[in-house]
């Protein structure tokens, strides 16, 4: 997998319930995205790569096309991203 945005993740996230905009808005606690692969990992048409849980089918498809916006596959290999960017100043 080359990329995931991490917003198109979230929002479909929030979309089925496992977060929300206001403090008034209840937490659908059954609902959420796991991913199952990361950047920089090798997928195959067809292989998923994520879970979407939801009480809803629509709010479900919704979520999948969400995540499948944010979602770039590319037929070569991808290097995985550094997972630290910056370490920050030497004295903080």
């Amino acid at each position: 997998m080359a990329a995931l945005d991490a917003l198109a993740v979230g929002e479909a996230a929030r979309w089925l319930g496992a977060g929300r905009l206001h403090a008034s808005q209840a937490i659908d606690p059954a609902a959420g995205v796991v991913l199952l692969a990361k950047v920089g990992d090798r997928v195959s048409r067809g292989e998923p790569v994520a879970e979407v849980h939801a009480r809803d089918a629509y709010l479900a498809d919704r979520a999948v096309e969400m995540i499948a916006a944010g979602l770039r596959v590319e037929p070569g290999p991808v290097a995985p991203p550094d997972l630290v960017l910056d370490e920050g100043p030497a004295d903080a």
